[in-house]
């Protein structure tokens, strides 16, 4: 009995000692457990805000490619007009260029008509020249054959009074003063003065004067065939078209000393070129 009870005895501590230990052992897994535990739930708690972030991040994002995707969409539109606006400006340039040909073409061969025109009017003006030379030549013989009816032609040998000059250079703005026709072509008797312009009679007698304008391109000019500071015919070119000519004949009974030129009378510039267009005449018939 005292060996049993012994034994008893012995085991109780063993046994005490060792639910110590256990108890010591599960209150470190315990406190193991509760750390695990709160360093799980602290990773939790940060992953679930990386999540929430990460969801702003990704609605932000999915935000600004609606944004982007709207942008390239008004941009590929305003491409589609912009790109519309150049093909609608290029036909208006295409047009534009086809008729600035049309009209090139156009001007072309109004230069073309003009330039014939204007040799036209050189012929014509000529033509006048001629028939006035030839005019002259009648009267000229009118006066002769009626003075050697009436015998009235002595021995002695008429005076010749006679001239023609022109301009040989144009004058686009010319508008005041006398038209002086500085080249001389024939002045018989000396009497015209091509640095005034003036003819100034050397003798009485019955003179005939005639006077070729040629306006500048399209204006007109009228120029006046002055006797004595009188004028007493006008000369027209009229500026309907370009480089129009305009004549005019006076004829005059002058005394010795009696004046003649030719002034501007209104508008501005005649044309000419260096075998005269514009011209004045002059020549005593008797």
């Amino acid at each position: 009995m005292m060996a049993a009870s012994d034994s008893l005895n012995t085991s109780i501590p063993e046994r005490a000692t060792s639910q110590g230990a256990d108890a010591t052992v599960l209150r470190q897994l315990l406190n193991q457990e509760t750390l695990i535990r709160m360093s799980v739930e602290k990773n939790v708690h940060v992953l679930m805000k990386d999540m929430v972030s990460l969801k702003d991040s990704l609605l932000s994002l999915q935000s600004e490619m609606a944004g982007i995707r709207q942008i390239a969409k008004d941009g590929i539109a305003d491409s589609k007009e912009k790109i519309e606006g150049l093909k609608s400006e290029l036909q208006s340039l295409k047009e534009t260029g086809e008729n600035l040909e049309e009209r090139l073409v156009e001007q072309n061969k109004t230069e073309k008509t003009n330039e014939s025109l204007h040799s036209l009017k050189s012929e014509i003006a000529e033509t006048k020249y001629d028939q006035l030379k030839l005019s002259a030549a009648i009267l000229s013989l009118e006066w002769f054959r009626n003075n050697i009816s009436s015998g009235l032609i002595d021995s002695k040998a008429p005076m010749v009074v006679a001239f023609t000059a022109g301009v040989t250079e144009s004058k686009r703005f010319w508008s005041s003063g006398n038209l002086i026709f500085s080249t001389i072509i024939y002045n018989e008797g000396g009497a015209y003065d091509a640095s005034t312009g003036v003819f100034t009679s050397p003798t009485d007698g019955i003179f005939v004067f005639y006077v070729t304008i040629t306006a500048y391109s399209s204006n007109t000019i009228y120029v006046d065939i002055v006797k004595n500071r009188s004028s007493s015919v006008r000369a027209l070119a009229y500026g309907g078209s370009s480089y129009q000519t305009g004549t005019n004949m006076a004829v005059f009974s002058l005394g010795r000393g009696d004046k003649v030129w030719v002034k501007q009378h209104s508008g501005q510039g005649f044309y000419t070129a260096s075998t005269p267009i514009t011209s004045f005449t002059g020549f005593m018939i008797s």
